[in-house]
This record gives C-alpha cells, structure tokens and sequence, in this order.
C-alpha cells in the first residue's frame, strides 16, 4: 500500500490529503451533534404529527429528528412516514433506527 502511495503524483497526494481531511472532520462533527441531540429537544413525533406532510420542518437537523423519532412510533407508522418527502439526511437517520430494531 505504501508503494501505491509512493507512487501518486504530488497533486494526487494532496487531494488524498484533502479528502482525508474533510471526511475526518465530517466524522468528529456529526458524532459531536449527534451525541448533542441525543434527547428530543423539541416535540417527539407522534402518529398525529406524522399526517402534516410539514412536520419536519420543526427539525434543525437529520440527529434531532433522529433524536425525536421514537422506536414504537416509527414501527408503527413507517408507511405513513414513508410517504413524506424526506431529505437523504432523514432518511438515513430513520435506516439507522431500523438497523437498530
């Protein structure tokens, strides 16, 4: 692997650099919002709140929604969620809780 390294260009070098960097930072950065986020801060979703087709709106971010989306309510209404127009964000934060279940 070394030898593979070794023999980049020095500008391909630097944006192996660059690209380590940014998916470094990334990483620190949303464990730290998650871990932040780890309580609703807001309202919990609710089935109620699932039928306004803007509930997600009251969300700063994917981690507080996350945070806010109980296991029981999203088994329970994962149709009705489904049928939102839900950011990639959103969504990967509700595969994340179905990984967990």
């Amino acid at each position: 692997m070394a030898d593979a390294y070794d023999s980049l260009s020095a500008s391909q070098k630097e944006k192996m650099l660059l690209f380590f960097k940014a998916v470094g930072r990334e990483a620190a950065s949303s464990s730290r919002a998650r871990r932040a986020t780890e309580t609703c801060q807001t309202n919990p979703i609710t089935a109620t709140a699932l039928e306004d087709s803007l509930f997600m709106i009251q969300y700063d971010n994917a981690q507080e929604f996350e945070a806010c989306l109980g296991d029981e309510v999203l088994k329970a209404n994962l149709a009705l969620l489904m049928e939102q127009p839900l950011p990639n964000d959103y969504l990967s934060a509700v595969k994340r809780k179905l990984d967990k279940l």
